[in-house]
């Protein structure tokens, strides 16, 4: 009976190990609370959450008025765009990255693991513009 017991109990040791450790090692956001790749607008730019920080999609202005679409995510001309309540803002930091070719224009997607010795250790929001990969832009909060 000490034996079934002593078994049923590394059981749930290691469950808890297991569940514990992956939930542990997934990070989020505080202020306000979130899990990596969260979205969000706080005034006039968008953020997403890489983990730990928030991080500002901070973009250049198109001058296209947006009015009454805050918050309001488009691909428009081949760029991924947000309104921030008065402008359309581009968020292309200028970095591409692979092709995309195949993927619908206007996809896109949170990666917290890029591929290559530039993007290691780092975590982006990318879109594709039909053809590549294309960045979105970041700043601290």
């Amino acid at each position: 009976m000490f034996v079934n017991k002593l078994a049923t109990m590394r059981s749930f040791l290691l469950f808890s190990a297991i569940f514990f450790a992956g939930n542990l090692a997934y990070g989020a956001c505080s202020s306000p609370a979130a899990n990596a790749g969260n979205l969000q607008m706080n005034g006039t730019v968008l953020y997403y959450c890489d983990g730990t920080n928030w991080l500002g999609v901070n973009g250049t202005s198109t001058g296209t008025s947006c009015a009454g679409n805050t918050g309001r995510i488009e691909q428009r001309s081949g760029e991924l765009h947000y309104c921030n309540g008065t402008n359309w803002i581009k968020t292309h930091n200028g970095i591409n990255h692979a092709s995309c070719v195949g993927t619908t224009a206007g996809y896109f997607y949170y990666s917290s693991t890029p591929s290559g010795a530039y993007y290691s250790n780092l975590t982006y929001y990318w879109f594709c513009d039909g053809a590549v990969w294309r960045r979105m832009g970041t700043g601290a909060l």
